[in-house]
């Protein structure tokens, strides 16, 4: 198991004094990704829902279950 690289570098590129890494990256696409897919099923429906007012509780849930998680498993001391 020579081949595998284990430990990569966790951050993407730094501008600045700003540096950008893969998870902050990744979780913006996700959430991107997933306003944009609920916006084009949310087009086609008859009844219309309130879109943007679910992202931002889903969102908030999202990260406070992140973080829940993480004190859960990983830092439990």
């Amino acid at each position: 198991m020579d081949y595998i690289h284990w430990n990569p570098s966790l951050e993407i590129f730094s501008i600045w004094g700003v540096t950008i890494r893969w998870y902050g990256l990744l979780w913006v696409v996700g959430l991107l990704g997933s306003s944009i897919i609920v916006n084009k099923i949310n087009k086609y429906q008859k009844e219309k829902l309130l879109v943007e007012q679910l992202f931002y509780f889903c969102f908030v849930g999202v990260l406070a279950g992140a973080r829940i998680g993480h004190c859960i498993f990983y830092d439990a001391s």
